[in-house]
């Protein structure tokens, strides 16, 4: 069943990474990157020549956790004023003329996908490639209720068990550290005050042959 018009059709034919030209500026996003940019600039320039003293080994990326520190101004003169001046100009100015990158036409599709309560559908990326795929809501459903009922892979749970998990990994991450296998570091990166359960994502694997379910 074909649940677009044309139009809409050949604005998914496309990818989900498109953007449309934007018409107006979006302030708080804006401020948000500016203070992320202000931010890189004082830690470069705080950090500017020094050596790691840290006494072991730094932990790999993925333990390591965002640092939300931010050096005060004062530090250097000429980074305080450089970060004024772009501060200014970035919130002060004005966007140019800009010209739209898709047709009217896929403007007013964008709009009825969005907008239109009536087209019941998901709409997904493909796994590789790039594609979009497209799957009747209900059917959707029904393919994820048939995954998960598959008890050779997924098994029904009466409770949660996150809690109890991350209290046997902390016990054993308590271990370590006091047997010296682990540092105090590594073993802390490791914990999550908050753990949740995983999500189940359901996404659709396009193949030269058609569009396939899969995980």
């Amino acid at each position: 069943m074909n649940f677009f018009k044309n139009p809409q059709t050949q604005l998914l034919s496309g990818n989900l990474t498109f953007f449309p030209t934007p018409h107006h500026i979006y302030h708080i996003e804006l401020s948000e990157d500016i203070l992320r940019l202000c931010r890189r600039l004082s830690l470069a320039e705080i950090c500017y020549g020094e050596e790691n003293t840290t006494p072991h080994e730094p932990l790999p990326p993925f333990l390591q956790k965002p640092s939300s520190f931010t050096p005060n101004a004062g530090r250097d003169p000429a980074l305080d004023a450089y970060i004024k001046v772009v501060t200014k100009d970035l919130i002060t100015c004005q966007p140019g003329k800009s010209f739209p990158n898709i047709r009217t036409e896929e403007k007013r599709a964008l709009k009825e996908l969005k907008n239109n309560a009536d087209i019941i559908i998901i709409i997904k990326p493909a796994d590789k490639g790039g594609a979009v795929v497209h799957l009747n809501t209900t059917d959707h459903i029904a393919e994820c209720t048939r995954q998960l009922s598959d008890t050779k892979y997924y098994q029904k749970l009466n409770s949660d068990p996150t809690k109890k998990f991350n209290k046997r990994i902390s016990d054993i991450l308590e271990l370590g550290v006091s047997s010296g296998e682990i540092v105090f570091e590594t073993a802390n990166a490791s914990l999550f005050p908050t753990p949740s359960p995983g999500d189940f994502i359901f996404s659709r694997r396009s193949t030269k042959k058609g569009i396939q379910g899969g995980l």
